[in-house]
């Protein structure tokens, strides 16, 4: 099997049950409808999964965007807040900026530090098939006409899980946990 990146031989092999959800809008609210689709076969080379846990590990290019972002409301709160401080509103506008820039970046660097130690937790080859699985779903198709897609890995921590746990940890619906459940166990 080839790798979903490169095309080169794959070592990471994963099979996935694809999940199916689309979004209709109403006037009570947004409701899901659910369904399940098939089993897709996915596979990343071991070339690829190690760039994916550099990047995660070491690299961090993929948070510098959102770095640059909250500092950038940040700074902004600061020249509206001192800009306009007489002025009640826009210095509560400012105030609020700061606020928001300070509490996201702190938010980004807990979620890269968790990251990051559940990593270092593993083995080396545990970190690469948790990268590779993790890159994989980043470059699986996400959605296909107008349904959004999503995976459900076909493992040995999957299997165990009972129908309950896999409604929460996938966000099922009730009744797609059953069959969900029923699929994998078959």
């Amino acid at each position: 099997m080839n790798c979903l990146s490169c095309g080169q031989d794959a070592n990471y092999k994963f099979k996935v049950l694809e999940i199916r959800t689309l979004h209709v809008r109403d006037l009570p609210g947004d409701k899901r409808i659910q369904g399940l689709g098939e089993f897709k076969d996915y596979a990343i080379c071991t070339n690829c999964a190690h760039r994916y846990l550099n990047a995660v590990v070491a690299d961090h290019r993929k948070e510098w965007r959102q770095y640059l972002i909250f500092g950038g409301i940040l700074l902004s709160g600061v020249v509206v807040s001192c800009l306009f401080w007489s002025e009640g509103p826009f210095r509560l506008v400012g105030l609020a900026a700061i606020v928001c820039g300070i509490l996201g970046l702190i938010s980004k660097l807990q979620e890269v530090n968790t990251q990051r130690q559940a990593y270092r937790s593993l083995s080396l080859d545990r970190q690469l098939e948790k990268a590779a699985y993790e890159y994989m779903l980043t470059i699986a198709p996400h959605k296909q006409n107008l349904d959004d897609l999503t995976y459900i890995p076909v493992n040995e921590e999957t299997l165990q899980l009972k129908n309950g746990d896999l409604m929460i940890l996938y966000k099922l619906l009730p009744a797609i946990a059953v069959e969900a459940y029923n699929r994998l166990h078959q």
